[in-house]
């Protein structure tokens, strides 16, 4: 029953993530600041461009909202709801650092790095999402194709396109 529960929980973040990272390439893909490495045609040094006065992209503060609505329901459940296990302080740090990112971007007026930035960690979480409850089935083969793509697409976020 618990398996069932992970899994089914997975399974809706899985579509969740895949729903977010399409809307918010659909948000950016025409900006100039996208990076190449994630499917634009800009320069991600271009966001600080009208810093002062930014004209946002449409349909970019809709996507923060719902996206930071998602990120501050999960703090919220895992305060309330989530057992005290091995990484629940870990797991909590790392809510409440989601929830300083949208709040901090959004409130700072700096839309553009922060939605960037946040699209950029939602694309692995697609792949982990689906990873988890294939990973507890007889489905090996798939499972190994799956962590390899997700490592590679979690490299590829975290350690390429971010440090730049």
């Amino acid at each position: 029953m618990v398996r069932s529960k992970k899994a089914v929980s997975c399974i809706y973040k899985f579509f969740y993530f895949t729903f977010a990272v399409t809307w918010g390439y659909v948000v950016l893909k025409d900006t100039d600041y996208l990076p190449p490495s994630l499917g634009g045609s800009g320069d991600i040094s271009k966001v600080w461009n009208n810093v002062e006065a930014p004209i946002h992209a449409p349909g970019m503060k809709m996507y923060t909202l719902v996206t930071m609505g998602y990120h501050v329901g999960g703090l919220v459940t895992h305060l309330i709801a989530a057992e005290k296990g091995n990484d629940y302080l870990e797991m909590a740090l790392h809510h409440f650092v989601a929830f300083y990112l949208f709040f901090g971007y959004y409130l700072s007026n700096m839309w553009e790095m922060g939605m960037t930035i946040a699209f950029l960690h939602d694309i692995a979480d697609v792949t982990t999402n689906i990873l988890k409850p294939i990973s507890n089935t007889k489905y090996a083969n798939l499972s190994v194709f799956i962590f390899i793509v997700h490592m590679f697409m979690w490299g590829w976020t975290r350690l390429y396109v971010l440090p730049v």
